[in-house]
C-alpha cells in the first residue's frame, strides 16, 4: 500500500469514528471552568465558616463555641484533603488527542461519583454533630419541632435526592464513556491523533 493510500484509509477510518465521537473537548473545557468555580466556592466556605466559628470562639470565650470551631475546622480539613486527593490528575488532559479527552472525562466521572458519596457521608456526620451541639447547649430536644428544623429537614431531603439523581446521571455518563473507550481502543492511530474537529470551540 502506498503512502497516499494509507493516508486515505486512515482519514476514512478517522472520519467514520469522529462522527460518533461526542464533543469531548468542549465538555472537558466546560467542566474545567466548573472545577475552578468549585475551588473558589470551597475557599469562600473555608473563610466564612471556618473564620466565622473561630471568631465566635475567640469573641465569646465559651467552651461550646470552641468545640464548634474545632469541629468546623475538622470538617473543612477532611473536605480539603478528600477534594485534593479526588481531583488529582483531573485538571487538564495530558494531550490534545481524542484518547486524552476521553481518559480525563472518565477520570472526572469517577471523581464525581466518589465526591457524591463523600458529600452525603460528610453531610450526615455534620448534621449529627450540629444536632448534638444544639441539644448540649440548650439542654432540650424541643428545637427538633421548630419551624427552623422543619426547613432543615426539607433541605436535607432535597440535598440527598438531588445528590442521588446527580450520582445516577454520572454513573450513566461513565458507562457511556467507558463503552466509547472500549470501542475506540483498538482503532489504529486514534490515541496519537489531534482532535482537529472536536478540539475547536
Amino acid at each position: 500500500m502506498t503512502v497516499d493510500n494509507e493516508l486515505l484509509a486512515w482519514r476514512e477510518e478517522w472520519t467514520s469514528q469522529a462522527a460518533d465521537m461526542p464533543d469531548l473537548a468542549a465538555r472537558v473545557k466546560r467542566q474545567t471552568r466548573i472545577l475552578r468555580l468549585t475551588l473558589v466556592g470551597e475557599v469562600l466556605v473555608t473563610v466564612v465558616m471556618g473564620g466565622g466559628t473561630l471568631w465566635l470562639a475567640v469573641a465569646t470565650g465559651e467552651p461550646d463555641f470552641a468545640v464548634l470551631a474545632l469541629a468546623t475546622w475538622m470538617f473543612i480539613a477532611a473536605a480539603w484533603i478528600f477534594g485534593l486527593w479526588n481531583r488529582r490528575g483531573s485538571w487538564s488532559p495530558v494531550a490534545m488527542t481524542s484518547s486524552a479527552y476521553l481518559e480525563i472525562s472518565i477520570r472526572r466521572c469517577r471523581s464525581a461519583l466518589r465526591a457524591a458519596v463523600f458529600g452525603m457521608l460528610l453531610f450526615a456526620v455534620e448534621m449529627l454533630f450540629c444536632l448534638s451541639w444544639i441539644y448540649n447547649r440548650t439542654g432540650s430536644a424541643s428545637f427538633l419541632y421548630s419551624v427552623t428544623m422543619l426547613a432543615v429537614a426539607l433541605a436535607t431531603i432535597l440535598f440527598y435526592v438531588c445528590t442521588w439523581i446527580y450520582r445516577a446521571r454520572k454513573k450513566s455518563e461513565l458507562t457511556a464513556l467507558e463503552k466509547l473507550a472500549s470501542e475506540t481502543s483498538g482503532t489504529s492511530g486514534t490515541s496519537g491523533t489531534s482532535m482537529i474537529g472536536t478540539c475547536q470551540e
